[in-house]
Protein backbone atom coordinates (compact mmCIF):
# COMPACT_ATOMS: atom_id res chain seq x y z
CA UNK A 1 0.00 0.00 0.00
CA UNK A 2 1.32 3.49 -0.71
CA UNK A 3 1.77 5.59 2.40
CA UNK A 4 -0.60 8.87 3.16
CA UNK A 5 1.39 12.09 2.33
CA UNK A 6 0.99 14.43 4.81
CA UNK A 7 -0.94 17.24 2.61
CA UNK A 8 -3.78 14.58 1.33
CA UNK A 9 -4.33 13.76 5.31
CA UNK A 10 -6.76 16.91 5.67
CA UNK A 11 -8.73 16.00 2.22
CA UNK A 12 -9.22 12.18 3.10
CA UNK A 13 -10.35 13.21 6.80
CA UNK A 14 -13.04 15.31 5.15
CA UNK A 15 -14.02 12.43 2.53
CA UNK A 16 -13.91 9.92 5.98
CA UNK A 17 -16.38 12.18 8.00
CA UNK A 18 -18.88 12.44 5.02
CA UNK A 19 -18.51 8.19 4.54
CA UNK A 20 -17.03 8.48 0.65
CA UNK A 21 -13.80 7.00 1.43
CA UNK A 22 -12.72 4.02 -0.53
CA UNK A 23 -11.23 0.61 1.81
CA UNK A 24 -7.79 1.99 0.28
CA UNK A 25 -8.20 4.99 2.14
CA UNK A 26 -9.68 4.14 4.99
CA UNK A 27 -6.56 1.52 5.51
CA UNK A 28 -4.00 4.43 4.60
CA UNK A 29 -6.12 7.04 7.43
CA UNK A 30 -5.41 4.06 9.69
CA UNK A 31 -1.87 3.32 8.89
CA UNK A 32 -0.82 6.70 8.95
CA UNK A 33 -2.45 7.27 12.66
CA UNK A 34 -0.63 3.94 13.83
CA UNK A 35 2.23 5.88 13.73
CA UNK A 36 3.90 9.16 14.59
CA UNK A 37 1.10 11.88 13.49
CA UNK A 38 1.59 15.34 12.71
CA UNK A 39 0.41 18.26 16.04
CA UNK A 40 -2.86 19.18 13.81
CA UNK A 41 -4.12 15.93 13.39
CA UNK A 42 -3.37 14.30 16.70
CA UNK A 43 -6.95 14.53 18.14
CA UNK A 44 -7.96 11.98 15.17
CA UNK A 45 -5.49 9.40 16.86
CA UNK A 46 -7.68 7.68 19.47
CA UNK A 47 -10.25 6.88 17.06
CA UNK A 48 -7.95 5.62 14.76
CA UNK A 49 -6.78 3.86 17.13
CA UNK A 50 -9.73 2.27 18.74
CA UNK A 51 -10.43 0.94 15.30
CA UNK A 52 -7.38 -1.20 15.53
CA UNK A 53 -7.60 -2.15 19.25
CA UNK A 54 -10.47 -3.05 18.49
CA UNK A 55 -9.62 -5.22 15.75
CA UNK A 56 -6.78 -6.86 17.31
CA UNK A 57 -9.40 -8.18 20.50
CA UNK A 58 -11.42 -9.29 17.60
CA UNK A 59 -8.36 -11.78 16.22
CA UNK A 60 -7.66 -12.65 19.86
CA UNK A 61 -11.18 -14.00 20.35
CA UNK A 62 -11.19 -15.92 16.98
CA UNK A 63 -8.20 -17.90 18.32
CA UNK A 64 -9.30 -18.44 21.50
CA UNK A 65 -12.96 -19.79 20.24
CA UNK A 66 -10.54 -22.73 17.84
CA UNK A 67 -8.44 -23.54 21.16
CA UNK A 68 -11.46 -24.00 23.42
CA UNK A 69 -14.23 -25.06 21.41
CA UNK A 70 -14.82 -28.24 22.33
CA UNK A 71 -15.34 -26.87 26.34
CA UNK A 72 -17.09 -23.85 25.12
CA UNK A 73 -20.07 -26.12 23.27
CA UNK A 74 -20.44 -28.31 25.54
CA UNK A 75 -20.80 -25.34 28.03
CA UNK A 76 -23.42 -23.97 25.61
CA UNK A 77 -24.95 -27.41 25.13
CA UNK A 78 -25.89 -27.62 29.09
CA UNK A 79 -26.85 -23.90 29.65
CA UNK A 80 -29.30 -24.11 26.63
CA UNK A 81 -30.60 -27.25 28.12
CA UNK A 82 -31.27 -26.33 31.90
CA UNK A 83 -32.34 -23.33 31.12
CA UNK A 84 -35.09 -25.23 29.07
CA UNK A 85 -35.62 -27.37 31.93
CA UNK A 86 -36.04 -24.34 34.55
CA UNK A 87 -38.67 -22.34 31.68
CA UNK A 88 -40.85 -25.77 32.20
CA UNK A 89 -40.43 -26.04 35.83
CA UNK A 90 -41.58 -22.18 36.30
CA UNK A 91 -44.26 -22.77 33.73
CA UNK A 92 -45.69 -25.80 35.51
CA UNK A 93 -45.41 -24.13 39.16
CA UNK A 94 -47.18 -21.14 38.12
CA UNK A 95 -49.93 -23.64 36.42
CA UNK A 96 -50.32 -25.15 40.33
CA UNK A 97 -49.89 -22.15 41.88
CA UNK A 98 -52.25 -19.73 40.09
CA UNK A 99 -55.93 -19.92 41.57
CA UNK A 100 -58.48 -21.75 39.25
CA UNK A 101 -60.73 -20.07 37.83
CA UNK A 102 -64.52 -21.39 38.68
CA UNK A 103 -68.27 -21.35 36.94
CA UNK A 104 -70.03 -21.65 40.21
CA UNK A 105 -71.41 -18.47 41.80
CA UNK A 106 -69.69 -16.95 45.25
CA UNK A 107 -70.93 -13.89 46.93
CA UNK A 108 -68.69 -11.54 48.88
CA UNK A 109 -70.86 -10.60 52.22
CA UNK A 110 -68.56 -8.28 54.51
CA UNK A 111 -65.26 -9.30 53.23
CA UNK A 112 -66.39 -13.48 53.44
CA UNK A 113 -66.66 -15.13 50.36
CA UNK A 114 -69.80 -17.35 50.36
CA UNK A 115 -68.65 -19.81 47.86
CA UNK A 116 -72.52 -21.61 47.97
CA UNK A 117 -74.09 -21.16 44.69
CA UNK A 118 -77.07 -21.65 45.83
CA UNK A 119 -77.12 -19.29 48.70
CA UNK A 120 -75.40 -16.45 46.72
CA UNK A 121 -78.42 -16.75 43.88
CA UNK A 122 -81.11 -16.69 46.90
CA UNK A 123 -79.24 -13.58 48.16
CA UNK A 124 -78.94 -12.08 45.44
CA UNK A 125 -82.41 -12.70 44.44
CA UNK A 126 -83.38 -10.49 47.69
CA UNK A 127 -81.65 -7.82 46.52
CA UNK A 128 -82.82 -7.54 43.39
CA UNK A 129 -86.29 -7.78 44.28
CA UNK A 130 -85.28 -4.72 47.17
CA UNK A 131 -84.47 -2.50 44.30
CA UNK A 132 -87.58 -3.56 41.88
CA UNK A 133 -89.52 -2.60 44.72
CA UNK A 134 -87.67 0.76 45.32
CA UNK A 135 -87.73 1.43 41.63
CA UNK A 136 -91.56 0.84 41.50
CA UNK A 137 -91.95 3.09 44.32
CA UNK A 138 -90.04 5.59 42.83
CA UNK A 139 -92.18 5.17 39.36
CA UNK A 140 -95.05 5.63 41.15
CA UNK A 141 -94.19 8.93 42.65
CA UNK A 142 -93.11 9.84 39.56
CA UNK A 143 -96.74 9.10 38.01
CA UNK A 144 -98.15 11.15 40.51
CA UNK A 145 -95.66 14.21 39.81
CA UNK A 146 -96.32 13.72 36.14
CA UNK A 147 -99.87 14.44 36.97
CA UNK A 148 -99.79 17.03 39.44
CA UNK A 149 -97.89 19.12 36.46
CA UNK A 150 -100.87 17.70 33.98
CA UNK A 151 -102.94 19.66 36.73
CA UNK A 152 -100.69 22.42 37.07
CA UNK A 153 -100.47 23.19 32.90
CA UNK A 154 -104.25 22.96 32.68
CA UNK A 155 -104.59 25.54 35.99
CA UNK A 156 -101.97 27.88 34.13
CA UNK A 157 -104.55 29.43 31.38
CA UNK A 158 -107.01 30.19 34.74
CA UNK A 159 -104.19 32.42 36.32
CA UNK A 160 -103.59 34.31 33.00
CA UNK A 161 -107.07 34.82 32.82
CA UNK A 162 -107.25 35.93 37.02
CA UNK A 163 -104.39 38.72 35.74
CA UNK A 164 -106.67 39.86 32.92
CA UNK A 165 -109.69 40.32 35.35
CA UNK A 166 -107.68 42.11 37.92
CA UNK A 167 -106.61 44.16 35.18
CA UNK A 168 -109.81 45.16 33.74
CA UNK A 169 -111.20 45.28 37.59
CA UNK A 170 -108.74 47.95 38.16
CA UNK A 171 -109.13 49.73 34.77
CA UNK A 172 -113.13 49.76 35.95
CA UNK A 173 -112.28 51.77 39.30
CA UNK A 174 -110.20 54.06 37.17
CA UNK A 175 -112.74 55.52 35.05
CA UNK A 176 -114.91 55.25 38.06
CA UNK A 177 -112.68 57.62 39.34
CA UNK A 178 -112.45 59.96 36.46
CA UNK A 179 -116.06 60.15 35.94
Amino acid sequence: MKSIEKNNISAILDKYFEALTSLEEEQQLRDYFAGEVAPEYAIYKPLFNSFSNERESLNNVKVDKNVKSTSSKKLHYWFSRISVISAAALVVLMFSIWPKQSDSLHLLINGVTVRNSELATSMAQTQLTRVNSMLGKYKQSNNQLEDLNRVGEAISPLMSMENVLKQNSEGSRLNDKQL
